[in-house]
């Protein structure tokens, strides 16, 4: 066959619009047939070229095929370009086309005729675009098309499609830190999961309606759903969803303090999906056992976890997930003394979460900075940082950030020397933690009784400083550091409460503290890490100069 080159790209355009519509596409359905012989492997020029041609069904194949090759290859502005076009092919103004669609007997193959866009294929099209619009950040484009599904939902009277909508509306709704309607249409999507026979949906629906419930404070009941969700994972085979379950359990543990049980839990999900070269739940799975690591001690495991999830997210684009790993690292680095890292990974967390909308980590992140500035006395942007997380966080109505942030903020305004503001936000935090009737955080409460009887040691009301320091001593004999975010800081505090009541059990107090400190420090293996852990964090500085007298 003989071929031609125009020798300018003018030219080449001046004939093509001077062809007919019918000629046009009869050109691009010999090219791509053509394509097809020589460079079958050449997917987008074969959709472009079959978009464009007389044979749609060839051009929706195609189409299809370099949708998925981009979302492989997370390319995913790409993929909602070429599915953008597919929902265009689907409503072009021609002959009947074939469409197939996946059900729950298998592929079954669909005529759509003109502008009829109430099919299957179509709805399964805009809800994967709408993935890839949260997945990038453009919410309100994704929001376009969860209200699309939802309407096509209920033209197709297709139950399995009606609780797949749902449960995307409570992603949105959850990440707007819109808790209540986020229940409201979880609750729907299960129960419309039930109607259809879909375990797989119902176990994924409860997992998503414990976590909810969890953020809202309803820890007994969410305990149970978690668990309902493992038992419905359990029952199918496939490893993907055993690998869900796995991650399900490791969520109960990690919920129950049960730190090194969950570490197991999310260690075996994180193979499974290293297994099944699945980076979505890589990065949920990992991220999650980055924050067992953390919550047990383990920085440096915790650390390599994030560091991974980052990269990962990066790769495919995921903001949100970008946002809350660049967090974490934050968190993570702050808590080895190295507030120059920290600081970075914060500032751009905070950035992405805005774009993407979601409040609740905005609000963590801000609160993290607010702690991070005042360990480096800028007293003014720490409160600032704090004020606008608290903000949030009673918007929101998230119990159990709300007691976080406002720990934060007694410490801080404990370090500024502001008694009466920081006994305030501490005695609301303690309230609010006695008020969880499961799942309670002791060791979350146990640093708080070591700030409070710091904040009384201030006002010199010794015997309640001594109580609260009897309390933590003997917490930390008995259960030692697991889950206590801040150890030394908390050794330090209840050894200089009893020190100053002439408490005999001082001494050994301030000794745990000085070996606790020592072993975080041999388990960090990175230089530069090392020296911000033993000389930049205050309370680790101090008790190396209590080891010398």
């Amino acid at each position: 066959m003989g071929r031609y080159a125009f020798y300018h790209v003018i030219t080449q355009e001046v004939v093509y619009e001077g062809l007919l519509l019918t000629q046009r596409r009869q050109l691009h359905t010999v090219i791509g047939q053509v394509l097809e012989q020589d460079s079958a492997e050449d997917i987008d020029r074969l959709a472009f070229h079959f978009r464009l041609s007389a044979n749609l069904n060839k051009g929706l194949y195609y189409l299809r095929q370099a949708a998925e090759k981009a979302a492989r290859e997370y390319a995913n502005r790409t993929a909602i370009e070429y599915l953008s076009q597919i929902l265009d092919l689907m409503a072009h103004p021609s002959a009947e086309i074939t469409l197939r669609h996946r059900n729950g007997s298998g592929l079954n193959d669909e005529r759509v005729g003109r502008h009829q866009i109430i099919s299957h294929e179509y709805w399964d099209t805009v809800l994967e675009r709408a993935k890839l619009y949260t997945l990038i950040g453009q919410r309100n484009a994704a929001l376009e098309d969860l209200g699309t599904l939802g309407i096509l939902a209920e033209a197709l009277n297709d139950n399995g499609r009606r609780a797949l909508a749902a449960k995307q509306w409570a992603s949105f709704y959850e990440t707007e830190g819109d808790y209540a309607s986020g229940l409201e249409m979880i609750e729907r999507a299960v129960r419309l999961a039930h109607q259809t026979g879909d375990e797989k949906l119902v176990g994924a629906g409860y997992n998503h309606w414990g976590k909810l419930l969890y953020l809202c404070g309803d820890y007994e009941k969410a305990h149970d759903y978690l668990e309902q969700a493992a038992r419905f994972m359990q029952q199918d085979e496939d490893p993907a969803t055993l690998a869900d379950s796995l991650h399900n359990h490791g969520v109960v543990s990690l919920y129950q303090a049960k730190y090194d049980l969950a570490r197991i839990y999310f260690q075996e999900a994180v193979e499974l999906w290293q297994q099944l070269d699945e980076q979505v739940g890589l990065g949920r799975s990992l991220q999650r056992l980055g924050q067992a690591y953390y919550k047990a001690g383990q920085l440096m495991a915790s650390l390599r976890c994030y560091r991974h999830t980052l990269d990962l997210y990066r790769k495919m684009g995921d903001l949100s997930g970008e946002g809350a790993s660049r967090s974490l690292l934050g968190r993570t680095h702050c808590s080895l003394g190295d507030y120059t890292t920290a600081r970075e990974h914060f500032m751009q967390a905070l950035a992405i979460l805005q774009i993407v909308g979601d409040r609740r980590q905005e609000a963590e992140t801000a609160a993290y900075l607010g702690f991070l500035h005042g360990r480096l006395n800028d007293h003014a942007t720490a409160l600032d940082y704090l004020e606008t997380a608290l903000a949030i966080t009673r918007d929101l109505n998230d119990p159990w950030l709300l007691s976080s942030t406002l720990t934060y903020c007694g410490w801080i305004m404990t370090a500024f020397e502001q008694p009466r503001q920081a006994q305030l936000r501490l005695q609301e935090a303690l309230r609010i933690e006695r008020d969880i009737k499961h799942g309670v955080d002791e060791a979350r409460i146990t640093e708080n009784l070591a700030l409070l009887g710091s904040l009384a040691l201030m006002r010199q009301d010794l015997s309640l400083a001594q109580t609260c320091a009897q309390y933590v001593s003997t917490y930390l004999a008995e259960k030692g550091t697991s889950g206590i975010e801040h150890p030394a800081m908390v050794y330090l505090t209840t050894y200089q409460i009893l020190q100053t009541g002439n408490d005999p059990r001082a001494q050994s107090v301030l000794e745990q503290g000085q070996q606790y400190m020592n072993r975080q420090a041999t388990q960090i293996d990175e230089e530069n890490l090392y020296h911000s852990y033993v000389n930049s964090i205050p309370e680790n500085r101090t008790l190396q100069e209590l080891a010398l007298i």
